[in-house]
């Protein structure tokens, strides 16, 4: 269907699901769990009116992405 695309020309219904399973580190070492990823920190916003659902606003990723990193007590160069 071209998605977003000047040659676009319908849609397609669909549906995804997924999960992440998280405990604690301790409670993950404990159990001899094998780690995949630590959560350092977070953030969340709203961007906010933008130009539409598909156009996020840059200033409040930036802004939230910021406030992550803070959060994480990390330079922004150390994330991955």
């Amino acid at each position: 269907c071209k998605s977003f695309d000047s040659r676009a020309n319908g849609y397609i219904r669909s549906e995804g699901a997924g999960i992440i399973m998280m405990k604690p580190l301790s409670q993950a070492e404990k159990d001899g769990d094998e780690i995949y990823a630590l959560i350092r920190g977070s953030a969340i916003n709203q961007d906010g009116r933008t130009n539409g659902i598909t156009v996020p606003s840059g200033d409040s990723q930036i802004a939230m992405l910021k406030e992550a990193v803070a959060d994480a007590g990390i330079n922004a160069s150390e994330s991955s």
